[in-house]
């Protein structure tokens, strides 16, 4: 599996080997629009100085969230990632993206269901070949 880093201190593409440069904490000012996952990496790492290291093809076909203002660098990805299914984590100086694990007790969103029920009278239509109700014979209601 192939490895890209981006580093802002190397250019916009390097390689992970050799990179030997102290991790980002000071928190940075971001202008990162909603955007494809990979631009919006190249320029995090711009305006971070962080180092970033993942396959390629894990990042294909993702979009990341907006960030504006001042954070963290960590705050920063982690809100650039959310909702990808991708997340950071820390190797020395190097923030690495990973897929995110699978949560086995995630909720889903509570979903509401409205209907009225179509109430069959004994002389209304009748839905289908069988009648429920009827009027005849003894003329009341029945069932």
């Amino acid at each position: 599996m192939a490895i890209l880093a981006v580093a802002a201190v190397q250019g916009p593409v390097a390689s992970a080997q050799g990179m030997a440069a102290t991790a980002p904490t000071a928190a940075a000012t971001f202008n990162i629009p909603a955007q494809p996952l990979p631009e919006a990496l190249a320029q995090f790492a711009r305006q971070s100085g962080a180092q970033l290291a993942y396959p390629p093809d894990l990042v294909q076909g993702r979009r990341a969230q907006p960030v504006q203002g001042a954070r963290s660098p960590d705050a920063a990805l982690a809100e650039l990632l959310r909702g990808s299914g991708l997340r950071m984590r820390r190797d020395g100086a190097t923030l690495v993206l990973e897929r995110a694990p699978m949560d086995s007790n995630a909720a889903l969103p509570e979903v509401r269901v409205a209907a009225e029920a179509e109430v069959e009278t004994a002389t209304g239509p009748v839905r289908g070949l069988v009648a429920r109700r009827s009027a005849t014979a003894t003329k009341t209601d029945t069932r």
